[in-house]
């Protein structure tokens, strides 16, 4: 309960996602907890970027539809040069 005011909590995984975190910590030669952070950090940076583009295209369905007609004009084009 200690930790607790100091800014930290307690993180309980099943034994088999811990061996695996212990595996990629001596692969990677890093400490768990900050083997977790990167991994938290890399899946927020791509999370947050999921869901602008997500709220983008829902809020410009107009052109999120332009864009892919678009990209498949741009392939046909490029298929003909072939």
């Amino acid at each position: 309960m200690g930790d607790f005011n100091k800014g930290y909590r307690t993180l309980t995984v099943d034994k088999a996602t811990y061996d695996l975190l212990e595996k990629i910590c001596k692969l990677e030669r890093r400490k768990k907890i900050d083997q977790l952070r990167l991994l938290i950090e890399k899946s927020h940076t791509k999370v947050s970027s999921d869901v602008e583009k997500n709220v983008s295209t829902f809020l410009n369905p107009h052109q999120a539809y332009a864009d892919f007609c678009n990209t498949k004009i741009q392939e046909i084009v490029n298929n003909g040069r072939k």
